[in-house]
């Protein structure tokens, strides 16, 4: 039995990398959107997961729900710790600043 496999063409490591952006992105995007819907509308993990098998067909458990909003606020923390710390470093100034 012979097998052929094309050359690879740059225009398919061009399309490997845009299809990986995109589920890239849409990783975050699901976070933000898991995010938003438990916190804002307060919707329960068990409504989450058959909201995202329903409407997007993607089959997501209550504990990977529960891992995914950990991961996000493990990121939410680092960032407000930093930002606290620089504004606990710097000088405040509540005086609008003047047009010249």
């Amino acid at each position: 039995m012979v097998v052929s496999v094309p050359a690879v063409r740059p225009s398919m490591l061009l399309l490997y990398h845009w299809e990986w952006n995109q589920v890239h992105r849409e990783g975050t995007s699901i976070q933000s959107l898991v995010t938003y819907l438990r916190y804002t509308h307060a919707i329960s993990y068990e409504r989450l997961s058959s909201i995202f098998a329903s409407v997007f067909g993607l089959k997501i458990s209550e504990g990977a729900i529960a891992n995914l909003l950990g991961q996000v606020k493990t990121r939410l923390d680092d960032l407000c710790n930093s930002n606290t710390t620089t504004v606990a470093a710097g000088k405040i100034n509540l005086r609008h600043p003047q047009k010249k």
